[in-house]
């Protein structure tokens, strides 16, 4: 395939490479860190923006020029997602709106960058390995630059009488109160018929038990598991009313403002923990089961929300089988849904946070597993089977909050600062000590706040649960088992921890599968829990490498 490099629809004053940036030019643009890569052009996969692309049309991206200089791109394949920055991240699912433009620069006459126009000093950027860059991280250098490559010309200039764009949704503050995270247990009644009525907001307690009604599955130590979450923010219900939560006068307390229906965005990667056995379903020989591993792909699904359905209706592609689908049909659960109609599964939220799917092409068919791990028919199930209830652990998450999540001590969250995938240091403020995984998988403490031991990954899992990996070696993480937090082990949910904040605004880690056991520091002759946050942004040009670190509290 001929494409023209230097501009096919050359506009009078416009340089060669800035005439491919006019309204309704399709373009392709390859990164000049993979110019040599027959695969190096940006697109957009599942939501995600990477630089592995060809020529089709996951490569391609109409222009819309939205004012002199600033653009925003379209893709060709899926015209619902637009590249975007968002809180720090390039993601392929913005909506056309602010979040979704860029100055275009022209550097050196032959190579284009892209810089936010919503964030400035933010840039599109891809690795060489084709994965995208940090835009907090890139400049204008290899990483940050793009060649356009013109596919079909347009017409200059913002479309006249065109519709405004929809714009990526921001995080409004909250309307008055927000959902309680910790209903008191007294005032927590089993559900009698589904859906339950907007909850009131509680003040949030301290230590919450499992609903008497809904035992936990058996397990060592916690193990498989699935933690007892708070009353979920039902889906497009409206916000909760009544009086605002007491102040409380110490901490650690929990945030509030969660959406479980947050994890099932397109393009998100979960995984669904049976409530009966308590660990994730996966898809074998085109089959569903319920004893999936907490680290195979097999047991991780890619959310994908089809066009033209309601609010809260998804599909879940298995990771590892991207061909394969849960789907519900003939009355029965399979493992082999090609994307179709009877794949449709509308998420059902339960009060404590669990969540059912039923089928949309089969109303009143649930997912259901038994606690042997396997699929038991859909007809004849409600609310109150166990068997087709499950909790939502994200795997990775590409969308921020819906909501800007809150303390009780009046203040927004730490957590509206870390997306998933940041990298961050665990430190006490007042000793300078910095929290570490060894190389033997030990957990240690450092005053060298340099260290890059002492960075690790922070993946959300929703809900106000996160997981710490060490970045140095990728393997090990934060664990809490037999009482103790260690450096390694499986990737399960005695890895998982629930953020809480204090008042003077450090942070506690508790363990989900451990509660009362917390990361902490030793610091001279205390065990410090109360943990202050760096975001830590590591640049890469050459030989040399440049790390910037951000307090957060």
């Amino acid at each position: 395939m001929s494409h023209d490099y230097m501009g096919a629809s050359m506009r009078a004053g416009d340089t060669p490479l800035l005439a491919a940036f006019t309204t309704g030019t399709v373009i392709l643009l390859k990164a000049f860190s993979r110019a040599q890569e027959p695969a190096g052009n940006l697109r957009i996969i599942d939501g995600n923006v990477e630089g592995k692309g060809a020529e089709g049309a996951f490569a391609q991206f109409t222009v819309h020029v939205r004012r002199p200089g600033v653009v925003a791109l379209q893709n060709v394949q899926n015209p619902n997602c637009w590249i975007s920055i968002y809180e720090g991240r390039t993601i392929g699912t913005g909506q056309g709106g602010p979040y979704c433009e860029f100055n275009i620069t022209e550097i050196e006459n032959a190579y284009m960058v892209f810089e936010s126009v919503m964030y400035p000093g933010q840039r599109l950027g891809i690795l060489p390995d084709g994965t995208v860059k940090d835009p907090t991280q890139t400049g204008t250098g290899p990483h940050g630059r793009f060649i356009p490559i013109i596919i079909s010309g347009g017409s200059s200039g913002p479309q006249p009488g065109a519709p405004p764009p929809q714009y990526y949704p921001t995080l409004p503050p909250p309307q008055g109160p927000q959902p309680g995270y910790y209903p008191p247990a007294q005032q927590y009644p089993p559900p009698q018929q589904y859906p339950q009525p907007a909850q009131q907001y509680p003040p949030p307690a301290q230590q919450f038990p499992p609903p008497q009604q809904y035992p936990p599955p058996s397990g060592a130590q916690g193990y498989g598991a699935p933690p007892y979450y708070a009353q979920p923010y039902p889906y497009s219900a409206p916000p909760m009313q009544g009086p605002a939560p007491p102040m409380p006068a110490a901490g650690p307390v929990v945030p509030y403002g969660f959406s479980i229906m947050d994890a099932f965005k397109d393009g998100n990667v979960v995984q669904l923990l049976t409530r009966s056995k308590g660990f994730p379903i996966q898809i074998k020989a085109a089959t569903v089961y319920g004893d999936g591993a907490f680290g195979h792909d097999q047991s991780a699904f890619t959310v994908v929300v089809p066009e033209g359905q309601p609010p809260g209706v998804i599909m879940l592609r298995n990771v590892f089988f991207p061909g394969c689908y849960i789907s519900i049909r003939k009355n029965a659960i399979h493992g082999d849904g090609k994307g179709h109609k009877f794949c449709y599964l509308r998420v059902k939220p339960l009060p404590d946070n669990y969540v059912m799917f039923e089928s949309v092409e089969s109303p009143g068919q649930l997912l259901a597993l038994t606690a042997q791990g396997v699929c038991r028919s859909p007809v004849g199930l409600g609310p109150g089977d166990q068997e087709a209830h499950f909790f939502v652990r994200v795997q990775k998450q590409l969308h921020a909050y819906s909501t800007l999540i809150m303390t009780p001590f009046g203040r927004p969250s730490i957590m509206n600062q870390l997306r998933d995938q940041s990298l961050i240091q665990l430190y006490v403020k007042s000793t300078g000590t910095y929290l570490s995984i060894s190389n033997s998988g030990f957990v240690v403490f450092t005053p060298n706040g340099n260290d890059a031991h002492t960075f690790f990954k922070y993946s959300d899992r929703g809900m106000g649960i996160v997981s710490l990996h060490s970045n140095k070696y990728p393997g090990f993480r934060m664990r809490a088992f037999n009482g103790s937090i260690q450096g390694k082990g499986d990737d399960n949910i005695n890895a998982d921890f629930r953020v809480k904040e204090n008042p003077d605004g450090s942070v506690v880690f508790e363990s989900v599968s451990c509660p009362g056991i917390n990361i902490g520091i030793q610091a001279g002759p205390q065990y410090v829990v109360g943990l202050s946050i760096n975001l830590v942004g590591i640049q890469n040009f050459g030989g040399s490498q440049t790390i910037t670190k951000t307090p957060l509290n």
